[in-house]
């Protein structure tokens, strides 16, 4: 019984490895900038945060096509403004 909840609890923990990834994939491509930094840890999923230390139009800019592109892969999104560059979101699966 402990190894049958062991499998299942380690092929949710793939599973869901593999989505943040093809979703970070997809947020590195929506970001589009290579001064907007991705900052993850699959921990701590489904936060993962986008950083500028750059104009905050362009944060703004990377923070909307990013909202976009997970919205047209089917998630939902919410973000938050955190300290000054950085946006914080959070997405929901299916």
């Amino acid at each position: 019984m402990r190894a049958e909840k062991a499998l299942q609890s380690s092929r949710k923990s793939l599973i869901l490895t593999a989505l943040t990834q093809q979703v970070l994939d997809k947020v590195r491509v929506a970001a589009n900038d290579s001064k907007v930094h991705l900052i993850t840890d699959v921990r701590w999923m489904p936060w993962f945060t986008l950083q500028s230390a750059y104009q905050k139009e362009k944060l703004l800019e990377a923070t909307q096509r990013t909202e976009s592109q997970l919205k047209v892969l089917g998630y939902e999104v919410s973000y938050k403004l955190g300290l000054p560059g950085v946006v914080h979101f959070n997405i929901t699966w299916g």
